[in-house]
């Protein structure tokens, strides 16, 4: 079977799904449900993309997310790669642990998004055994499943540091009536197809979104492939934010100067230092030995060690990684 061409670029936003091998399970006890969340958790941190839905289920698992950076390819590539090294050594299972390659259609516009997390979180009651059941009995498992991001979108309480909320502000002013609002629309949907994100899926498998978005896509594919492109080729938009720009907007950020980036040795300055060097690496693309010379007053490994801590802290502190964000979305 050919393999879909999929095109990259800073700030894509992607529905991406993949099945066991053969349809066989992926997930076949809670352990392997938190080792795959785990990973996902570190790569999304890794590869500085968002998250903004996910559900997993006993043979596949949907998950849909923004990459500021254009890498989806090297985000999928690590989270694959970890998962199926942990579950062929867990369950003892030889040949491949996913069924090919995973297919993540490019996604656009405020309505398609919303009704797009409606239809993830909605999987688990669209499966043999439990189609059945009537709509307030479906409910209260939806609610109750603990391996979809469903439950940060209706309470506050579930809410999780890797999730990214903010297509809950189309549906309230408020966070608590935008949950509110966003309960009432799961609800109705509860049994029912959505004949229009239906007909997005049917309309191909490289976009979702209205007529001329999936047009664009298409064309785009079309000429690709006219091109020569082989289809594991990636066409990026951008080949890195500037060194330059990153610094500015670092030193914004912490209220510094370019003389505090540079000093040695203060230890209040490590946070800055160390998202400046995170920040040049992946969407300045550079090198930690470039980075040495760049910054001047320490060594690739001392830029190693300063990297390693930055992350360290940033998994521990939700404040550092929002202000991470805040820099990120300056480009």
């Amino acid at each position: 079977m050919p393999r879909h061409l999929r095109k990259r670029y800073p700030g894509a936003k992607y529905h991406v799904t993949n099945r066991g091998n053969g349809r066989q399970r992926l997930f076949y006890h809670t352990d392997d449900y938190r080792r795959f969340l785990d990973q996902l958790v570190a790569a999304l941190d890794q590869d500085g993309v968002r998250l903004y839905a996910y559900c997993l289920m006993a043979n596949h698992f949907h998950i849909f997310v923004e990459t500021p950076l254009g890498n989806i390819d090297r985000f999928m590539d690590r989270l694959g790669t970890a998962y199926a090294m942990y579950f062929r050594y867990k369950h003892y299972h030889p040949g491949h642990c996913f069924q090919g390659r995973y297919k993540s259609p490019l996604v656009e516009g405020d309505e398609y998004i919303t009704r797009l997390t409606r239809y993830i979180h909605l999987n688990p009651v669209c499966v043999d055994g439990v189609r059945g059941w009537d709509a307030e009995r479906k409910w209260s498992y939806l609610r109750s499943y603990a391996w979809s991001s469903l439950r940060g979108y209706l309470s506050k309480q579930h809410s999780e540091d890797s999730v990214d909320y903010r297509w809950l502000g189309l549906m309230g002013r408020s966070p608590a009536r935008a949950r509110q609002a966003y309960s009432r629309y799961m609800r109705r949907q509860i049994g029912r197809e959505d004949e229009l994100l239906r007909e997005a899926f049917d309309a191909g498998p490289y976009a979702i979104g209205d007529a001329s978005f999936v047009s664009d896509i298409a064309r785009w594919v079309k000429l690709a492939s006219r091109q020569g492109i082989a289809p594991q080729d990636i066409v990026v938009s951008d080949q890195g934010v500037s060194l330059e720009k990153i610094e500015l907007a670092v030193l914004d950020e912490f209220g510094l100067s370019s003389c505090d980036l540079r000093a040695r040795y203060q230890r209040g300055l490590r946070y800055a230092r160390g998202a400046f060097i995170e920040l040049a690496c992946t969407l300045g693309q550079v090198s930690q030995r470039r980075m040495a010379a760049y910054l001047g007053s320490l060594s690739e490994h001392s830029v190693g060690k300063t990297r390693q801590f930055f992350r360290l802290e940033k998994s521990r502190d939700p404040e550092l990684r929002r202000r991470m964000e805040h820099i990120i979305s300056k480009f």
